[in-house]
This record gives structure tokens, sequence and C-alpha cells, in this order.
């Protein structure tokens, strides 16, 4: 006996409501990525682990930018957003788990690329790659524009 696929029409419903949940959830989403900020702050106790305080520190500009993505009415990427959900829920990750400064930025640079709706996986390591050779080549993305670190390229 042969399992039939379900009509197209259930199968577009069911992924209009996902959708809609994904929707739902992002604003909580959010709060949640904010609230790591917050539980490293001095004084702070909860029964719950603690983030590394450094590791946190060092993301902040990241988590900021996600929890703005989250909060606006951009589409984002189911796949951004379950990678995100893995890092804040991942007790062995780089949010809970001393490794290096910059392990939960960079983690988080990954969730940022996934966030991007119709940005395959390839285009944002070409992207990736091409910052960081312009990085290494002296030169710096400042928001809108590349500028020449000081010292370098005849400055």
């Amino acid at each position: 006996m042969s399992t039939a696929e379900p009509p197209p029409v259930l199968v577009h419903r069911h992924r209009a409501a996902r959708a809609a949940q994904l929707t739902r959830s992002r604003h909580s989403l959010a709060r949640s990525l904010e609230l790591v900020v917050e539980r490293t702050q001095p004084g702070y106790t909860s029964a719950e682990i603690p983030p590394r305080r450094e590791q946190v520190r060092y993301a902040v500009p990241e988590i900021i930018a996600i929890s703005h993505r989250l909060r606006t009415a951009e589409p984002v990427d189911a796949r951004g957003v379950a990678m995100l959900r893995a890092v804040l829920s991942d007790d062995g990750g780089p949010c809970y788990i001393r490794s290096h400064p910059a392990a939960l930025t960079v983690r988080l640079q990954e969730v940022t690329r996934r966030l991007r709706v119709g940005t395959s996986e390839r285009s944002a390591r070409l992207v990736s790659c091409v910052l960081s050779a312009w990085g290494k080549c002296g030169m710096l993305w400042h928001g809108t524009n590349w500028t020449s670190q000081a010292g370098v390229g005849g400055e």
C-alpha cells in the first residue's frame, strides 16, 4: 500500500500556519535574546545556567541587531529562527560554555545571515569571505562605506 501525498491545498495551509506561528514568536524570541544580556548584569540571580558574561558582552552588537530585526515587519527565514532558538537553548553552546570571547558573536553572525530571506548558504559564505578579505587588506566596513584602517594604505 503506498502513501499518497497530501493535497497541495493542505500543504499550503500547513506552511501558512507555520509561518504565522514563527511570526507570532518573533517578539518573544527577541525578548529571550535581550534577557541573555540582562542575565549577565551584576546582581542578577536565577536558578538557570547563566550566560558567559565575556562572550555575551562581546556579542552585544549582534544581539541588538538580531533583536531589532525580529521586531520589524521584515520577513525572516525560518532556518535563521530555528538556528537562533538552538543558540539560546543549547546549554553546551557558546552562550553558556566558556570558549573564545568571539564564539557567540560568530554564531550570531551565522544566525544573521540565515535570517535573510532568499540568501543561500553559498552566497552568505561568499559575502563573509569578501568581507574577511577586505578586513585583511586594511579596509573596514563602517555601516555604509569602506574606509582604510589607520596606518594602512598610506595613512
